[in-house]
């Protein structure tokens, strides 16, 4: 019976404290977003096996893998937790298949059925032709080594699957396409997922529960919109404005859902999912001169005060969340309910995923 991952994990290292609660549920994605040195990492060695806890539990679909008090730890063969690292680490000697197989040779599968089942694992995920299955990473782009250790994650049926920074080591256009691939598949997973990343762009896109984690404990947990409504700390306000726009791009112009009209530096072609950062969102009261692309007047729908920033959420044609600092809103003098413009410049705007 599944019941997802429910842990308690206190570690201390190297002067550095962890303790950090977890409950995702079956079928569920829990990201962990924080800055560095919020102790990410840690928490992707406790549950992946490579570091024992000092205090608490790990209990996977009601099975302990790790808990002091009662003298259990379960070494990584044991744990059934399909792990996808920032950089693949796959083994240098083996091909792609091996590779794939591996997990299913030491679990004692017969090598004919390994390579079988690794086989049509390597087909789902794009990488069935063209003589891949037998390259070795170090003849394999990123995306392919990244794709290869999706594969090898997903191939032993594994009851959880932890993400650790998949997409950071690829460039824009395999982590595009590994993002779509990664979310077909995460949807079809019965078991837990827990994605350790520090976008907030790809959390929201892949997610649908986030813990927000600062200094080794947890500061915030909820949805997105808990987070974007009501951030608990300077991080997860700046989390929170991340502007999601989805729509149709042909060539550098994106067309968003309800018609508006955006300049885009990449040539995509197809349904794509863009980001844009508050704080690349600049606010003007009268045009801008000259001839920016991506501006358009509109209205100010909430304004809210963040630590040493404001957060401006505008209206129609295209809503969005603008950051400034308190200078610049009392010398615009930006309140609810006043006119204004603004303005994006096209490299500033992100392409995540083409479907």
């Amino acid at each position: 019976m599944r019941t997802g991952l429910q842990a308690r994990i206190a570690v201390e290292r190297n002067g550095f404290s962890l303790d950090v609660p977890l409950d995702i549920p079956p079928g569920h994605t829990a990201a962990v977003l924080g800055p560095n040195g919020a102790g990410k990492t840690t928490l992707m060695e406790v549950l992946a096996g490579l570091l024992p806890i000092e205090r608490g539990y790990v209990r996977l679909d009601g099975r302990t893998l790790d808990d002091p008090s009662e003298g259990v730890f379960l070494a990584p063969s044991e744990r059934r937790v399909g792990v996808v690292f920032q950089d693949g680490v796959l083994f240098p000697h083996m091909g792609a298949l091996e590779n794939v197989a591996f997990g299913l040779r030491a679990a004692g599968a017969a090598r004919r059925e390994a390579r079988r089942r690794a086989a049509g694992w390597l087909e789902a995920v794009g990488l069935g032709g063209g003589g891949l299955a037998e390259r070795r990473p170090r003849f394999l782009s990123g995306g392919q080594a990244q794709r290869v250790a999706l594969a090898r994650a997903l191939v032993t049926d594994p009851a959880m699957l932890l993400l650790d920074e998949p997409f950071s080591a690829l460039d824009i256009t395999a982590r595009a396409g590994l993002r779509q691939l990664l979310a077909d598949h995460l949807a079809g997973f019965p078991g837990p997922r827990l994605l350790i990343t520090h976008d907030p762009a790809e959390a929201f896109l892949l997610a649908d529960h986030f813990v927000i984690l600062e200094a080794g404990s947890v500061v915030q947990v909820g949805s997105a919109d808990d987070i974007r409504l009501r951030p608990a700390s300077r991080y997860a306000a700046d989390l929170a404005g991340v502007n999601l726009l989805t729509g149709i791009s042909s060539g550098r112009l994106l067309t968003v859902e309800g018609g508006h009209r955006l300049q885009v530096a990449e040539s995509v072609e197809g349904r794509v999912i863009a980001a844009v950062h508050p704080r690349a969102i600049s606010i003007h009261i009268d045009r801008p001169s000259g001839s920016p692309r991506n501006v358009w007047q509109t209205n100010i729908r909430r304004v809210d005060r963040h630590a040493d920033r404001v957060r401006v959420q505008t209206g129609g044609p295209l809503p969005v969340t603008a950051e400034v600092t308190p200078d610049a809103r009392s010398a615009l003098d930006l309140e609810e309910g006043s006119t204004i413009w603004v303005s994006i410049k096209a490299t500033e705007i992100r392409i995540l995923n083409n479907s």
